[in-house]
């Protein structure tokens, strides 16, 4: 489960520990990474990826909510004499 830092220590719940979560850092500690240093970069790096991910899901399902609106706006018609 991808989620935004608002979920920090969600995994010490018990009801979820069948889940494997990856939590965003919080932005505070995003930019206290020294770029420099090989470690840090890797996480930068590994954070980046994570909200690439999240938005091409974002991206992903609004496109699939306009498809099926369009859907219904072609079928307007049917859908009224019906």
């Amino acid at each position: 489960m991808y989620a935004d830092s608002g979920y920090q220590g969600i995994e010490k719940r018990r009801e979820t520990c069948a889940v494997r979560w990856h939590i965003a850092m919080r932005p505070g500690k995003r930019k206290k990474l020294n770029l420099s240093d090989r470690l840090d970069a890797i996480y930068d790096q590994i954070e980046r990826l994570k909200t690439l991910y999240r938005g091409l899901m974002k991206n992903t399902g609004q496109i699939t909510t306009l498809f099926a609106l369009s859907n219904l706006w072609t079928a307007r018609r049917a859908l009224r004499k019906a």
